[in-house]
């Protein structure tokens, strides 16, 4: 049996696994590449990655009919250019998933939007002064129905988009529709065994006091020891990929 560490670097937060395989290096464990809970780690983990840090980012809930669901990527690509627009930014990151609605509303679908943007500047290059109780109103008329802004917490954030996924994921409406978006985010740095371990000791992960520990039992591989610590102020490295 050959020890494993597999290191993935979502920014401020680091995901450490430890296990023991016969034979070569794989690539993904078995929980990575299950269809439900592999989607959903690396929803997680993206959203770690791209939106998670001090900034207050501004979230929306853009609701549609399911008549018009199979226009939600155009409608989605025309309400980032107003975005863009209406913030000053030439460029946005973004990530999307769907949600249906309740029982009371089976003909409908919030789209979870999530960007780069901070709350305070989402008409911030408008020429008119658009005041913080106005925004929803005007967004609306863009996105041509009603939505909802809001700024989570880290682990509001992460609790609605997967468990919206994980909804969307098992949903027999949806499964002939696309229900993740995406455009220019930064996906997480993997590193394997010596790169791992010569990461932990540069940043002294061994002793940092803010993790969580967690044993959990791999189809695959067997039992996995995962480490998850939090770092604070923690630049990701260069070498992040764009997706």
């Amino acid at each position: 049996m050959t020890k494993q560490t597999k290191l993935v670097n979502c920014g401020s937060t680091i995901f450490i696994y430890d296990f023991q395989i016969r034979g070569t290096q794989i690539n993904d464990l078995g929980f990575e590449r299950e269809a439900i809970t592999g989607n959903i780690t690396y929803m997680k983990r993206l959203l770690l990655t791209n939106f998670v840090d001090d900034s207050l980012r501004a979230t929306f809930c853009l609701k549609i009919s399911l008549n018009e669901y199979e226009q939600v990527q155009d409608k989605l690509n025309t309400f980032v250019r107003h975005l863009k627009r209406s913030s000053g930014h030439h460029e946005i990151k973004y990530l999307a998933v769907s949600e249906l609605s309740n029982e009371k509303n089976k003909d409908t679908a919030c789209i979870r939007l999530i960007t780069n943007i901070e709350i305070y500047d989402l008409t911030v290059a408008l020429e008119d002064n658009i005041f913080e109780d106005e925004e929803e109103e005007y967004f609306e008329d863009i996105w041509g129905d009603e939505l909802f802004i809001e700024v989570y917490t880290k682990g509001e954030l992460l609790k609605t988009f997967t468990s919206a996924y994980e909804k969307s994921l098992t949903s027999n409406i949806l499964k002939k529709y696309p229900i993740s978006f995406q455009s220019n985010l930064n996906s997480p740095l993997v590193l394997w065994n010596e790169e791992a371990d010569i990461f932990i000791k540069n940043h002294d992960l061994l002793e940092y006091p803010v993790h969580q520990s967690d044993e959990i039992y791999d189809k695959e591989f067997g039992f996995v020891i995962i480490n998850e610590y939090t770092l604070r102020n923690y630049v990701p490295p260069s070498s992040t990929l764009k997706l």
